[in-house]
């Protein structure tokens, strides 16, 4: 199916411009702008999580490419603030942090009944997915796979995380986490215990600060790299995330997320009213 919506946003006068056009039925071609030089262009944007493509303009620069990317995403990025981890009630962080210590439980008894990393990332990502409701906040958690097709850079890991938190009086902010998956018969100690992880890790980081191993094991899930002290059961680095303690922040690295093959999403909304 063709893309039916682009974003391009246009350098001038020291801010941005970002024009929304839409291509009825996806055919045809795209509306002009003609209020902009094609040298103010910074970039064109089209496509959905999973395949999103940007064309750089001539007016490109790594900044303005990430907030032409917020812009495409319905994000104004003056919106954008770290505080709102702050305002996120605990019981919704612990009502999360249980979900995923079950599903540790269950994938650990269900361990051997899975032949490699992907299968079991499926099986532990996937029970998380749903929507709940806790003091005027909504979660909303899903894990999808894209398409083999979809093309990647050699990044280093499997698995890409995205909480995204948005505040009731319009505050946002995104926090990213990437993951390299292996599954272990025992209880890691090390990333350097597991064939290539150390390389991968250090490959990942160039692209999101906060890398790290996942283990699946016959005794829990567990994050190698996450913090000085390990092994970390999963579901307390996810917390330390929500928390503001792990993460990278940085819309680069959620820019270089949402193409990636799997990606596990927690959308945390505050309510109005």
């Amino acid at each position: 199916m063709r893309n039916t919506h682009r974003t391009e946003v246009f350098w001038r006068d020291g801010r941005l411009y970002p024009v929304t056009n839409l291509r009825p039925k996806g055919r045809g071609p795209w509306p002009s702008a003609p209020r902009f030089k094609s040298s103010e262009l910074v970039a064109r944007i089209q496509g959905d999580t999973g395949n999103i493509q940007i064309e750089e303009g001539p007016a490109a620069t790594s900044s303005r490419i990430n907030d032409a990317l917020l812009f495409h995403k319905g994000v104004d990025p003056e919106s954008l603030s770290k505080e709102i981890w702050q305002d996120i009630p605990d019981s919704l962080k612990q009502r999360i942090s249980r979900k995923v210590i079950s599903a540790e439980s269950k994938l650990a008894d269900q361990w051997r009944q899975y032949s490699n990393e992907e299968a079991l990332t499926g099986a532990f990502f996937s029970q998380l997915n749903g929507r709940s409701v806790e003091q005027g906040w909504t979660v909303n958690i899903s894990f999808v796979e894209f398409s083999k097709q979809v093309k990647e850079k050699k990044t280093g890991t499997d698995i890409a995380v995205v909480i995204d938190a948005l505040s009731a009086d319009g505050r946002r902010s995104f926090k990213t986490l990437w993951l390299q998956a292996k599954s272990s018969e025992q209880i890691p100690t090390a990333s350097s215990r597991y064939p290539r992880m150390d390389t991968q890790l250090k490959i990942a980081k160039n692209y999101c600060e906060a890398s790290m191993g996942i283990v699946y094991t016959p005794y829990g899930v567990y994050a190698v790299g996450a913090t000085k002290s390990t092994p970390a059961e999963f579901s307390s680095v996810l917390d330390s995330s929500m928390q503001c303690q792990i993460g990278d922040t940085r819309i680069e690295a959620l820019k270089n997320s949402l193409n990636r093959k799997r990606l596990f999403l927690i959308t945390l909304t505050e309510e109005s009213g």
